[in-house]
């Protein structure tokens, strides 16, 4: 599924391409067998390593913390600089682009792959 198809169905916005990085994003970890799930509210995101949706503090620390860290330093060393804490939010604006969300989930798939 492409980022441009996915904008698309999930709307405009920053709204629409959180949605569409989260649902790549989770895409990617479940292919990979990592248990990951990336909340999401308008134009804020935070992944979770867990297989849970993440609806409260109590679900949130029940989550992996090292695997968040390991995320967090991959993304780091291939240029996107996140929050270093899952009980913090990333944000997306408008201003970026589908190339943007392109770049963002193949860094994410190639850390991924060192889980």
């Amino acid at each position: 599924m492409t980022t441009d198809l996915v904008i698309g169905m999930a709307g405009s916005g920053g709204d629409g391409i959180v949605a569409a990085g989260e649902s790549l994003l989770t895409a990617a970890a479940r292919k990979l067998g990592v248990a990951m799930h990336c909340a999401h509210l308008g134009g804020m995101f935070t992944p979770y390593f867990t297989t849970d949706p993440v609806t409260d503090l109590a679900t949130a620390k029940r989550s992996n913390t090292k695997a968040h860290a390991v995320f967090f330093h991959g993304m780091l060393k291939r240029g996107f600089y996140l929050p270093p804490s899952q009980f913090e939010v990333g944000f997306v604006s408008a201003a970026h682009t589908a190339r943007d969300i392109d770049r963002f989930v193949a860094a994410a798939r190639s850390t991924l792959l060192t889980f």
